[in-house]
Order: structure tokens, then C-alpha cells, then sequence
């Protein structure tokens, strides 16, 4: 019953069934642009884009923060939770290319790097991971 969302500044929560005025703030830090929820393993991923850009893990309540993807990250916008083979998606714009890696962001494979201009959303579905590409105008 929780919308979890991030408006670039945090990532808070609000269950859907109380009034607005019950967000909370889980997260505040700059350049907050990722989100992804796996409620099955009770892990929130995001991802910021201030230098050196990053991308994290935490509980669902935002507490035991943890750094799981640190380097050759330059704009990571978007990210998706594939709950099924517990693997981490992300995309990146500035450096146009998809990559996945572990949930503790081990084994990173780089998926896509050709073909997009500015790939800014992506979700997986069963076997599909499907991806917008800003520039380009196309899913």
C-alpha cells in the first residue's frame, strides 16, 4: 500500500490509503534521479548523477545505506528491479548504454551500448526489459 517516488532533491513514501500530507522522506541528497523497489527482498535502489555519480541500496524504510555501484557511471536516470533473477538495471544517458548487475552490484554486464542516443527509462517485464530513449523519441 506504499507509493514510493523521488523528486530529484529525495525519495519518500506515502501509503496509499492516508492522506498526502503523510510523505515521509526516506532519502535526501542531490541529484536523486533512479528509483527501483524490490518489495520481495525488502531492498530500495537509487541513484544520483551529482560527480562522482552512484548508485545505492537500502531497506525499504531507507535506513542501512549502501553504496553498490561506484564507478563508470556518468548519468544513471533510470533504474529497474528484475525481482525474478534479483538483478539490478540501469540506464545510463550520458554514456548511452544499459547495464545489470547483482543486487550487491557484483558481476556488472553491460547489456546495450548501441542503437540509443539518450536511453532515460527502462522496465523489465518476465523476459523483456524494455527502454525510452529520449532523444530519439522512442520506447
Amino acid at each position: 500500500q506504499n507509493l514510493y517516488f523521488t523528486d530529484i532533491g529525495r525519495v519518500a513514501v506515502v501509503n496509499i490509503n492516508q492522506p498526502k500530507q503523510m510523505r515521509r522522506d526516506l532519502i535526501k541528497r542531490d541529484q536523486i534521479f533512479g528509483l527501483a523497489i524490490d518489495p520481495n527482498s525488502g531492498y530500495l535502489f537509487y541513484s544520483t548523477i551529482d560527480r562522482p555519480a552512484k548508485i545505492y541500496r537500502t531497506f525499504l524504510d531507507g535506513t542501512n545505506e549502501t553504496i553498490i555501484v561506484q564507478r563508470g557511471l556518468a548519468m544513471p536516470y533510470a533504474l529497474a528491479a528484475d525481482y525474478a533473477s534479483r538483478r539490478l538495471y540501469w540506464a545510463d544517458a550520458q554514456l548511452a548504454k544499459i547495464q545489470y548487475s547483482d543486487y550487491n552490484g557484483q558481476n556488472i554486464v553491460t547489456l546495450l551500448t548501441s542503437g540509443m542516443a539518450q536511453p532515460t527509462s527502462l522496465q523489465v517485464y518476465k523476459y523483456n526489459l524494455f527502454y525510452a530513449d529520449a532523444r530519439l523519441g522512442k520506447v
